[in-house]
């Protein structure tokens, strides 16, 4: 009764609803409003000896939900139109139209039309005109959908990128989850699935029937069909546009496609007139055939060309007559030996002359050469470096002499500049043409100097392991040039070695590029990165032992945070510890990578149930910490040392060591960052901690306080979808479910928790324990009126399928299947 009386006085607090989103004061306000209330409630003695009981009697209204942090709305309903296009309108653009009739008759959405995903995909070599007819489809179809939006699609960074720009744009998402690539994907899928629209002029989502968008999303480049297994929408209605090399796309991905074909002569006659600025007539027209035909009608090569003509004030006729023997012309006149997909390389290879270029524009393409071609911030191509061990690559210094160099590239449409974003790009076939161009030596020349480039761009941080040292926009902006750096690593370095100054600096930056991801919840990106640090690591031995430390330090953290093999972290930590200890100097910066090694080896012991081994490594972080200047002089404590021994007392059952050690890191943060401090997770960790030893000890009031402490610290640091809050939700589920009258919001905890661990494949440990708990809770609380029994709740359907398939040699029968087995599935702070 009691707790009922406190959650009750909890809901009294002002509240109200705009936008069927319910607006509620600060949630550590509310707890501490709520503690304050319960200083004068009655004696909790006996309290725990109370039989639960279940009631789903009682009807609470939104503001129950809202002021207890059980429900979040969903953002279902996004105001329209929306566009999304990282691409520019090409005025130029001529044609094609019998296929743009095609993709009409296939993606527009007609009333008549049965539901079903609309589905087109666009084949054929690259610089055949894929991209610029799904562009100016993207333009020219306005009046046709709601909502529009354009994807890079050839890595899965940059998918997951563009699902990011669509979560933001739709107000899907907020606060931290702004950035978090798997919460944007999992919401932008579900958007998809039910895309609830508001008009311009309806204020309220509450007004009127709901209407479903019409959305079209177009993926560019789409030539690894493996890439958009987790990113292909999931709907019974939409339209889907595909660019793609790879011709297995029309059957795989789409349901209709076309394998494109080079312009008709007459469209290529218009594109080159229009290029160029020239009217037709006669004289023009005969002249453009003659040179369209000898480009063997590459719209590429045809823009190329027009570019020349009119830097050179010249007509199209006076260009073609003016060529000399052994021209442009003659040369190209070779192509049509070739087979097509190399005729196409070869018209662009003769036609861009890069010799003709100064020094400085020539390094800077070839620079380029390993840089993603979609798009490079020209913050980072705008770099001093100095590579002793590198030959005079002549590359432009910052400011004028990079200027000039790059105007020089835009003139001659190398490459294109996007003068908003500040960002240069330019067509595969062209970077594969550059790369071509360049000797054995000359591609790891520039694939060296491409590494300094990105390095100096990072601005990587003295403190290693600090989350708020990242600019996430810069990160963001650098991470697909990584990937392709790390491509171009595999093919330019498999045999022999990196020079070793630029190794160092190699390492380093994926070492730190693999940390962001894991900070920002990226993990499916930052493990390849991890796996290819560890192998250069290792190839040079001593050379760059502390990297590899740096690096396996970020791997185990990776690994706790993914559940990977508990032994394999501990391995992980095991030779962090050992690295540490061996470059141990007895200087300031030594001593403290001892101590974190302790710490990490800590963690590695709590993944094994090993807590009087994580309790002894804490207190060695602890003595070794209390000599530091900052713990000296400063009143500094080591709060991941003290959280991790406060685990391992759980472990242990020792409740109220574990509550002293939480209360000291609570308190230390109180007083360092006031009460509100939302500067990092550890208060949440300590709180969560806190938490669980007070419900051990049946403090149940205490620990509800405390879980939503947690719960608003996790959402302010790690963000709303985090698996953090997903187990404080789990927590605050499973009390409230033990409380009369409290089923709606047990119920909603429970699917919010269960929405979050669904998000990620790492954790089905963590959904499969959560749908059992539900499952459990309404066959208790009489919600299973449509079923029979409990086995037949979808909920335990599902857990006990991803039981089956975590542990497929224990598994028997589901009817076997108990508390006990769920919760051997987690670690045991889940509990």
């Amino acid at each position: 009764m009691l707790i009922r009386n406190a959650i009750s006085t909890l809901i009294q607090w002002p509240s109200h609803s705009t936008n069927a989103i319910i607006i509620v004061r600060n949630p550590v306000e509310r707890v501490n409003f709520w503690n304050s209330s319960m200083s004068n409630a009655v004696s909790t003695d006996g309290m725990n000896q109370a039989t639960p009981t279940y009631s789903s009697s009682v009807a609470f209204r939104s503001a129950f939900s809202s002021s207890f942090e059980v429900l979040v709305p969903e953002r279902g309903f996004s105001k329209m139109p929306c566009f999304v296009r990282k691409i520019e309108f090409n005025p130029n653009f001529v044609g094609r139209s019998a296929i743009i009739e095609d993709i009409d008759k296939v993606l527009v959405p007609r009333e008549s039309s049965s539901y079903g995903l609309r589905s087109f995909c666009l084949c054929g070599l690259g610089g055949i005109g894929k991209t610029q007819i799904a562009a100016y489809y993207a333009f020219q179809r306005e009046d046709e959908f709601d909502a529009i939006f354009w994807i890079q699609a050839d890595e899965e960074t940059k998918i997951a990128r563009g699902f990011v720009d669509i979560a933001n744009s739709l107000d899907l998402v907020d606060g931290s989850d702004r950035g978090d690539k798997v919460v944007c994907r999992y919401k932008v899928l579900k958007w998809l699935s039910e895309p609830r629209m508001r008009a311009p002029n309806v204020v309220s989502d509450t007004c009127g029937e709901v209407k479903l968008a019409k959305w079209l999303i177009l993926f560019d480049n789409a030539d690894n069909i493996d890439l958009m297994r987790d990113y292909w929408p999931m709907a019974s209605q939409g339209s889907v546009l595909v660019t793609s090399r790879d011709p297995l796309a029309m059957t795989e991905l789409a349901t209709r496609g076309i394998n494109l074909s080079p312009m008709s002569p007459q469209e290529c006659i218009l594109l080159l007139q229009k290029q160029v600025g020239e009217s037709p007539n006669p004289k023009s027209d005969q002249a453009a055939f003659q040179l369209a035909r000898t480009l063997g009608n590459v719209p590429l090569a045809i823009t190329q060309i027009a570019t020349r003509i009119r830097r050179n004030h010249m007509t199209i006729d006076e260009y073609v007559s003016r060529q000399p023997d052994g021209s442009l012309l003659e040369e190209l006149s070779k192509v049509s030996e070739l087979p097509l997909k190399e005729q196409y390389k070869f018209t662009m290879a003769t036609v861009w002359k890069f010799e003709s270029l100064t020094s400085q524009a020539q390094s800077l393409v070839y620079a380029m050469v390993f840089m993603d071609p979609d798009g490079v911030a020209e913050f980072i191509m705008e770099q001093s470096v100095k590579i002793p061990s590198l030959p005079m690559l002549y590359y432009p210094y910052p400011g004028e002499m990079f200027i000039e160099a790059r105007n020089e590239l835009s003139k001659t449409s190398l490459v294109q500049r996007n003068k908003e974003c500040r960002a240069l790009t330019w067509h595969r076939i062209v970077q594969e043409v550059a790369r071509d161009r360049l000797s054995q030596t000359q591609l790891q020349n520039y694939f060296q100097l491409s590494i300094y480039l990105l390095c100096e761009a990072w601005e990587c941080a003295n403190d290693r392991f600090n989350r708020e040292n990242f600019k996430r926009q810069k990160c963001e902006d650098i991470l697909p040039h990584i990937n392709t750096t790390l491509r171009e690593y595999t093919t330019l370095y498999e045999i022999e070695a990196l020079p070793i100054d630029n190794a160092c600096e190699f390492v380093k930056l994926l070492q730190e590029v693999g940390w962001y991801l894991v900070q920002s919840s990226n993990y499916a990106t930052a493990q390849p990165i991890f796996k290819v640090t560890l192998k250069i690591c290792k190839q040079y031995g001593n050379q760059l032992k502390r990297y590899l430390a740096d690096t396996l330090f970020s791997y185990a953290r990776y690994g706790e945070e993914t559940n990977m093999d508990p032994q394999r972290v501990y391995e992980y930590c095991l030779q962090f510890h050992n690295i540490c200890l061996e470059l141990d100097d007895g200087s300031i910066s030594c001593r403290e990578d001892v101590a974190t090694s302790h710490t990490s080896l800590a963690q590695g012991y709590l993944l094994l149930d090993k807590y009087e081994e994580a309790v002894k490594h804490c207190k060695e972080c602890m003595i070794l910490e209390q000599a530091l200047p900052d713990h000296l002089y400063e009143g500094a404590i080591s709060q991941f040392a003290h959280i991790y021994q406060a685990w391992a007392w759980l472990g242990l059952k020792q409740y109220s060591k574990a509550a002293g050690l939480s209360l000291t890191v609570i308190e230390y943060r109180k007083m360092k960052f006031k009460e509100n401090d939302v500067e990092s997770f550890k208060l949440g960790l300590a709180l969560h901690c806190l938490g669980i030893a007070n419900q051990k000890q049946g403090l149940i009031v205490e620990s509800i306080g405390i879980f939503q402490k947690a719960l608003a610290n996790f959402r302010a640091t790690l963000g709303p979808n985090s698996f953090r809050v997903g187990q404080i939700l789990l927590k605050l589920a499973e009390i409230l479910a033990m409380q009369e009258g409290l089923a709606y919001g047990a119920r909603m905890n429970f699917d919010q928790a269960i929405d979050i661990f669904r998000q990620a494949p790492y954790y089905k440990p963590e959904l499969a324990r959560a749908l059992y708990k539900k499952s459990v809770f309404l066959a208790s609380s009489k919600k299973q009126e449509a079923y029979l029994s409990m086995h037949d709740d979808p909920s335990y359907k599902e857990a006990v399928a991803l039981y089956s398939d975590l542990r497929p040699h224990t598994y028997s029968t589901a009817q076997n299947l108990g508390e006990k087995d769920f919760d051997s599935l987690v670690r045991f702070w889940s509990l």
